[in-house]
């Protein structure tokens, strides 16, 4: 069953034999594969390709299932660590897990198989939840780079807006945002238009999700950190940032804790400035080659070896996003550092308490029966 948008070339070894004849704009091409190339059957997947691959999807899998559950949970059982960026951190984990445990694996299924076997609505649901996270995220640290602005700029202004209540209807109201934004991607699935239309919609759908729901929310927050850090490092109007420690004063312990308050927000700032570098750095390749292909300047095939491993490449990048922010956490803030060893500790202390319990009860119940048969 043929299935629209799926990444054909995240698979590909196809031997074009007259690659030159390709005109990667022809509507035909998109959706025909056809281009004036010869496409033999597609071979297996060979054990150089696959099994890198495979090791890599595996690893990124499982620290991802196991960092996104931790972040997850370690927000929801402690309540020192609900704060309000915790809580859009904690969304942030959520999405990541949903893309780690639904797409990475078909993904490498469909690697290896070279062809879509599940059917059009899982089809559709694949490529629906790979946007939708992506949106979900990005709207997310969006909120995140606003909020943290106005607590530095305005922190008695908006005092009554940083509620973890208020926080948890935003995270919601960001994921039914996300949902209703990730449509069109359905729209382009089930409908019927001719080959001509689709192309257009094709590239409508490329430059409404690069620009509306990536270009524009970068800019959004790369002028929120800008001024974060304006205010951080060049206003000294307000006393909670601009200070300068006058240790001959009766203020000196006043003076102390507000520096010790301008260096966290400095960290979690720092902190999550390198979180969106790595969303740009994972998301940008794909994004740009999905524009690329859409407007006709790379073929959506992978005639060579080089645009094949790219792609791959590509595909790895934007998957390894999702793992990689609870290790960013546990790098760069000392409370999730702390709370993640509090966690490991007490499952270690589960386990052997877990242990010690099952052999109490073995020695008692052999006890029972040594006691039986002596009578």
């Amino acid at each position: 069953m043929a299935c629209l948008m799926v990444d054909d070339y995240d698979y590909e070894i196809f031997e074009v034999t007259n690659t030159s004849q390709c005109n990667c704009s022809d509507p035909a091409f998109w959706y025909n594969e056809l281009c004036n190339c010869d496409y033999p059957q597609a071979p297996p997947s060979p054990l150089y390709d696959a099994l890198p691959l495979g090791m890599w999807y595996g690893v990124v899998f499982v620290l991802g299932a196991l960092g996104n559950s931790m972040v997850i949970a370690v927000v929801s059982i402690y309540k020192r660590m609900r704060s309000l960026t915790n809580i859009f951190l904690a969304s942030l984990s959520t999405a990541d897990l949903l893309i780690i445990l639904f797409c990475i694996p078909v993904q490498y299924m469909k690697y290896l198989s070279y062809s879509w076997f599940l059917g059009k609505f899982l089809c559709i649901w694949f490529h629906y939840v790979q946007l939708f996270t992506m949106i979900c995220s990005v709207l997310t640290l969006t909120v995140i780079s606003f909020e943290r602005y106005m607590a530095v700029a305005f922190p008695m202004k908006i005092i009554w807006l940083r509620s973890t209540c208020r926080a948890r209807k935003t995270v919601l109201i960001i994921w039914l945002l996300s949902a209703i934004l990730a449509t069109p991607l359905i729209f382009g699935q089930v409908t019927r238009l001719p080959i001509q239309f689709r192309v257009i919609h094709k590239k409508i759908f490329v430059l409404y999700q690069f620009l509306l729901l990536y270009l524009i929310p970068l800019a959004t927050m790369a002028v929120c950190y800008a001024l974060l850090v304006r205010v951080l490092y060049f206003s000294n109007r307000d006393p909670f940032l601009g200070i300068t420690p006058a240790p001959d004063s009766a203020n000196h312990s006043m003076n102390t804790t507000l520096l010790n308050s301008k260096r966290n927000i400095q960290k979690i700032v720092q902190m999550l400035v390198a979180v969106v570098s790595l969303f740009i750095i994972c998301w940008t390749p794909y994004l740009v080659d999905e524009f690329l292909v859409a407007f006709g300047y790379l073929c959506h095939t992978s005639p060579t070896e080089t645009l094949k491993y790219m792609r791959m490449t590509f595909a790895i990048m934007k998957f390894s996003n999702s793992c990689v922010n609870p290790i960013v956490y546990a790098f760069m803030s000392r409370h999730f550092r702390r709370t993640f060893v509090s966690v490991c500790g007490n499952v270690c202390c589960f386990k052997r308490h877990w242990k010690n319990s099952a052999l109490s009860l073995k020695r008692h119940s052999q006890m029972e029966i040594n006691s039986v048969l002596q009578k």
